[in-house]
């Protein structure tokens, strides 16, 4: 199979054997496609064994059934450059509009560091946002320091609040947290979860001891529109 011959190939390489290199390679090209579940772990055996066309080739047919890896966690595992390299395909196809996202999410939690540019070129691909997906980009904008506009992020949390907790939100800064609890788009189960939310907000900020002042208190509470707490 062309798990045996991608070796096989590098070798034929390595000591310039070209007429077992065109047999292999005649080989791989034409049995490629039938392998879809398999093309990530060729894709990572072609870039350990340094075959940098079929790199570029296995890279291109995840790129072009990317519906079927977005949630691969090995795939989301390559380096950041790599991950960028398949969003700019011209045949990238993606069939979820949050499906984009979500697995930049997944790859920058299993990414050891990802620089300011690498995350803003990121970024530039991404379609529709999950609340909590949103989230995540969101700090992580912050913790970078990428100069951005939380609008579109703000808006993608405040769609469906049920979907975010306490430990998600702390991390953002008090003036975010105030947009997005100030949003006329906010929308939850019911009028005493964002109430439960901001209580959690506050309680987490004591345990991580960085307590919310007493100006940014009254500021949380007064997005709380219920008649008790007025």
């Amino acid at each position: 199979g062309i798990e045996k011959a991608l070796p096989l190939l590098a070798m034929a390489q390595f000591f310039e054997v070209g007429g077992l290199e065109a047999i292999l390679t005649d080989y791989i090209d034409a049995r490629c496609c039938e392998k879809t579940a398999s093309l990530v772990d060729f894709l990572g055996m072609a870039y350990t064994l340094g075959l940098e066309a079929f790199e570029s080739r296995f890279m291109h047919e995840i790129a072009c059934k990317f519906s079927q890896f977005c949630t691969n966690e090995r795939l989301a595992s390559f380096a950041t450059e790599k991950i960028i390299d398949l969003f700019k395909d011209p045949e990238f196809c993606c069939w979820g509009r949050c499906d984009i996202a979500s697995f930049m999410v997944l790859h920058l939690k299993m990414a050891s560091e990802v620089s300011a540019n690498e995350f803003s070129s990121l970024l530039h691909f991404k379609d529709k946002m999950l609340p909590e997906d949103a989230c995540f980009l969101l700090s992580m904008m912050y913790h970078i320091g990428c100069d951005f506009d939380p609008t579109e992020y703000l808006d993608s949390m405040a769609q469906d609040m049920t979907k975010l907790c306490a430990d998600q939100l702390v991390e953002l800064p008090m003036r975010i947290l105030l947009e997005l609890f100030s949003s006329d788009n906010l929308h939850v189960k019911a009028e005493v979860d964002v109430y439960t939310l901001v209580r959690s907000i506050v309680e987490e900020r004591e345990r991580r001891s960085n307590p919310v002042t007493q100006e940014e208190l009254f500021q949380l509470l007064n997005c709380v529109r219920f008649k008790f707490l007025c």
